[in-house]
């Protein structure tokens, strides 16, 4: 059977996300029926394919293959598309999607791919500190005072190890599920800013954060309950384990989005928070079935610092 990526892949915005979602369900819906020995993905058609839509289709395309335990199952056509050389064999995409298995998944981590999967924050947490250092090294000959860069991508670490211990501990409660997060953690030249994006399928914050916060010590208004309880879940101070006094990270997750001029996704199911300058939104949106981070750094200004 043949699925077809639509033009873009994107969940940015109202003009593409529907599409993105659908083409998604579709490949659930393909994998799904018993008959398909193997499912092809034509990206003919596709011209662009944005960051986190990017790391959600590793995620669900892996996800698919490790459930069926067939790391060939799907079959990529790539060369055909326009952005087959800069995007799928540069980019390194086309290796994140076939890397269907816990073996070729641990090679995306020897090789320190831009993108990877991880279940145990403690081993991720080193992993991470690699793809760090690499990036400090080819970038501190930018600054004169290089401890400027490595004191940014250190405040950086410890708020990538709050995000993936927030997947740990949260975001599977209740599934039968092993726990699971991809990621994506990347500089970009020509924006001259850092990515990250942790993306899981789990039951999301708000439903999370609503198992140990009732209506007892939470007030929801009746319009758009879902908002009000992702704003009492980022509040600085909150946790989801109460009754141990662990906190939900927040301050840290949000707190990255302060180093330098930013902009921050978190997408949870079906509510979505994005802060970029300065600007803060909560809204609803479309089910992503799981939740998304993404932070988009700017590199800390010297001058700024030596002020």
């Amino acid at each position: 059977m043949i699925v077809k990526a639509p033009n873009v892949l994107c969940i940015y915005d109202e003009e593409h996300i529907v599409n993105t979602l659908n083409f998604i369900s579709n490949i659930y819906t393909l994998a799904a029926n018993e008959k398909n020995l193997s499912v092809r993905i034509d990206f003919t058609n596709t011209e662009k394919i944005t960051a986190a839509a990017a790391v959600m289709l590793f995620a669900h395309i892996n996800h698919l293959q490790m459930l069926k335990r067939n790391a060939g199952f799907f079959i990529f056509d790539t060369k055909k598309s326009p952005i087959h050389g800069s995007f799928f064999i540069r980019g390194g995409i086309l290796k994140t999607l076939m890397a269907g298995s816990i073996n070729k998944l641990n090679n995306l981590e020897k090789e320190l791919h831009n993108f990877q999967s991880g279940n145990i924050h403690v081993e991720k947490r080193k992993i991470n500190r690699e793809l760090l250092s690499v990036i400090n090294k080819q970038l501190s000959k930018k600054y004169r005072n290089p401890q400027i860069l490595s004191d940014f991508l250190e405040q950086l670490e410890v708020a990538l190890i709050e995000a993936s211990l927030n997947v740990f501990h949260h975001a599977y409660e209740g599934l039968d599920e092993d726990i699971r997060w991809w990621q994506g953690l990347w500089y970009s030249p020509k924006n001259n800013q850092i990515t990250f994006i942790l993306y899981d399928l789990g039951i999301g914050i708000v439903n999370s954060f609503s198992k140990t916060k009732t209506s007892n010590n939470i007030l929801f208004p009746e319009i758009n309950p879902k908002i009000e309880i992702l704003k009492e879940a980022l509040r600085p101070g909150n946790s989801r384990f109460s009754s141990i006094g662990r906190g939900f990270g927040s301050v840290d997750i949000l707190k990255v989005s302060t180093l330098c001029p930013a902009a921050t996704m978190i997408h949870s199911r079906d509510v979505r928070y994005t802060k970029k300058n300065n600007a803060e939104r909560y809204e609803t949106s479309y089910d992503i079935k799981g939740t998304l981070l993404e932070w988009d750094l700017n590199l800390p200004n010297e001058e700024a610092n030596n002020d």
